[in-house]
């Protein structure tokens, strides 16, 4: 970020926001596809070996059973 001011400390709160913003905000808001071209670079690049594909898995499952809660009440 400009100015090495982080807005969220914790790595795992800017890769939340990256992946939602990434794969599912901009697709809910723009009602296109999602941001990701595919080219698994990021799979590769990762310090920490997190697949993007099994955390995608994970946050659709996740997004599913909140929209079908949701919708059940």
């Amino acid at each position: 970020m400009a100015g090495q001011k982080e807005i969220r400390n914790k790595a795992s709160e800017r890769m939340r926001y990256k992946l939602l913003h990434k794969f599912h905000d901009y697709k809910e808001r723009f009602k296109t596809r999602h941001m990701c071209v595919g080219c698994g670079r990021c799979i590769h690049r990762c310090p920490e070996a997190i697949s993007i594909v099994s955390t995608l898995e994970k946050m659709n499952n996740a997004i599913v059973k909140i929209t079908n809660s949701n919708t059940q009440e």
